[in-house]
């Protein structure tokens, strides 16, 4: 199946690139995948909210946020996070492939009492065809985005209510829950997977911190190297690309999120009317990988 990391932590998975020949294209495609997690300071006790996995099966991909509110309430979102995906797992083990159908599978088994953001990405053999696809939901503002051949192929829509009230899923039905989003609600994208495709994945720790440009040149040496075939075959130098640059990424990240230079969530503030300087602290995730035949 797969472990849920909440702490600083490794894993490894599969990847891939561009130029395929017609042998590759009815290989089965894998995502190598490497995550790592950095608590806001003062949550290092607890684990922080954030959680993560990449599934053994190399198709699937997923990280979540606690609302952190919860604290107030008696309830435990660092615990909310990581078992809703422990669920999203399970249901990925048992053969479910669709999006909407883990999600939905995943809420109704919870009994945590806490909320939490979901991004997910899975790749799939389309049914009754050779190609395989991503197939992907968000829900919040977590988030994810696909980089093809070093260029932009896909942006994950971010969802709030309104500013730091995100889309989320609480324990439903509980009295104590004021916001309880459906999986019906997330935002779901299909399309083509090709071989050297690069995920990055991350909590909003991540995407209030570092603008998208920032990370799409930060993954080009990335890009350039799983661009070459000859590089598919060789696991432990991908894991290796894959884990140094998402650890690369989370320490930036966690170094703008302290600063005072200009953020995205300063921006996102400035359009409400009001006034924010600088990074904003919080826990910060993020998987990145690569999808290989």
């Amino acid at each position: 199946m797969a472990s849920i990391f909440s702490r600083y932590h490794r894993v490894f998975k599969k990847t891939n690139f561009m130029y395929i020949s017609q042998e590759i294209l009815f290989r089965e495609f894998k995502i190598v995948a490497t995550g790592a997690t950095r608590e806001e300071i003062g949550k290092d006790r607890t684990g922080g909210e954030d959680a993560f996995f990449v599934h053994d099966n190399g198709h699937a991909i997923g990280v979540a946020d606690g609302i952190g509110s919860w604290k107030k309430k008696g309830g435990d979102s660092g615990l909310y996070s990581r078992n809703f995906l422990g669920e999203v797992c399970k249901a990925i083990s048992q053969g479910k492939s669709d999006c909407l159908d883990v999600l939905q599978t995943a809420k109704k088994s919870m009994s945590v009492l806490g909320s939490s953001t979901v991004s997910l990405a899975m790749i799939r053999q389309k049914q009754n065809e050779n190609n395989w696809e991503w197939h992907t939901a968000n829900l919040g503002d977590s988030g994810f985005l696909i980089l093809r051949e070093g260029k932009l192929l896909k942006f994950a829509d971010q969802q709030q209510h309104s500013l730091q009230i995100p889309f989320q899923f609480s324990l439903s039905e509980h009295p104590a829950v004021i916001i309880d989003d459906s999986p019906e609600d997330a935002s779901f994208w299909n399309g083509n997977v090709i071989a050297g495709d690069v995920i990055v994945m991350g909590t909003d720790g991540i995407w209030d911190n570092i603008f998208i440009f920032d990370i799409v040149s930060l993954c080009q040496d990335l890009c350039e190297a799983v661009a070459n075939e000859k590089i598919w075959s060789d696991i432990k130098q991908i894991t290796e690309l894959t884990d140094s640059l998402v650890n690369t990424l989370v320490e930036i990240v966690h170094e703008k999120s302290l600063s005072s230079e200009t953020s995205p969530f300063e921006k996102k503030v400035a359009k409400t009317g009001n006034r924010f300087t600088g990074g904003k602290s919080d826990d910060i995730t993020a998987i990145i990988g690569v999808v290989i035949p």
